[in-house]
């Protein structure tokens, strides 16, 4: 069976009226959920990459806890990027509904990825050690960006929300 592959420009966007009120409600919204997950994804990133080598109980794991902590934080700060560019698919008094849905979709795939990252990351900390105070208050560190990536995506998909008509 043959199947024909579409060519040519991309669709025109779509666009949905949305109350002034609404815009400026998502755009805050959207601005206070992107900013703090950017802040904390760099801090763990910059305090987060050295902290496992003066970790006396890590061992041998600590370049593997280092690197996940490095690409966890970066997937972060990747999604509080995304987060605060889905201020912009609201025009006036309109919504362009192409970019949100491509907003919530990549929104629930960075999540995935900062939770996925944190948890290896937390896993390869506590593989080659005896436990400890610090191993527990480091892997809450880790999972900081996490918590504010899922509340970045509930965020979203709240600001785009789906039960406006057009929207998918």
């Amino acid at each position: 069976m043959v199947v024909s592959i579409p060519y040519g420009p991309p669709p025109p966007p779509r666009y949905i009226p949305v109350s002034a009120a609404w815009i400026r409600h998502a755009k805050r919204c959207l601005l206070g959920a992107g900013l703090p997950l950017l802040f904390v994804s760099a801090m763990v990133g910059a305090a987060g990459i050295p902290a496992p080598f003066f970790l006396v109980s890590v061992g041998s794991f600590a370049v593997l806890t280092a690197m996940l902590t490095a690409v966890a934080a970066l997937f972060g700060f990747m999604h509080g990027v995304f987060t605060l560019t889905a201020r912009s698919y609201f025009k006036t008094g309109w919504l362009e509904a192409n970019g949100a849905t491509g907003s919530r979709r990549g929104s629930v795939i960075l999540m995935g990825g900062v939770f996925a990252l944190s948890a290896l990351a937390a896993f390869s900390l506590h593989l080659d050690s005896e436990g400890g105070v610090e191993l527990l208050v480091y892997t809450a560190f880790l999972f900081l960006p996490a918590f504010l990536s899922f509340v970045a995506t509930i965020v979203t998909f709240t600001a785009l929300r789906s039960d406006i008509p057009g929207l998918r």
